[in-house]
């Protein structure tokens, strides 16, 4: 995969000029938490339920796999920490 998830979010959202601050609250999650997705400082699992707001939000087609290989480095990352 050329980018990460969380830069494929950021560009679509900073392309549709909305700030981390709406998209997060059309998605219902905290702007804190859009902004570790966004920037990858750690990995968390994403549902299904926010790839399809973001895509139907942003336009933009993020792929079923693209989710599940950013949702196994979450989860693989998470284990590293226990």
């Amino acid at each position: 995969m050329a980018k990460n998830l969380g830069k494929t979010i950021r560009d679509a959202r900073e392309k549709k000029d909305m700030t981390r601050e709406q998209l997060a609250k059309k998605l219902g999650i905290t702007e804190k938490f859009l902004g570790v997705l966004e920037y990858g400082s750690r990995y968390h699992s994403i549902s299904e339920r926010i790839r399809s707001e973001i895509n139907k939000i942003l336009k933009t087609k993020i792929s079923e796999k693209s989710l599940l290989d950013h949702n196994r480095r979450a989860k693989k990352n998470s284990l590293q920490y226990r």
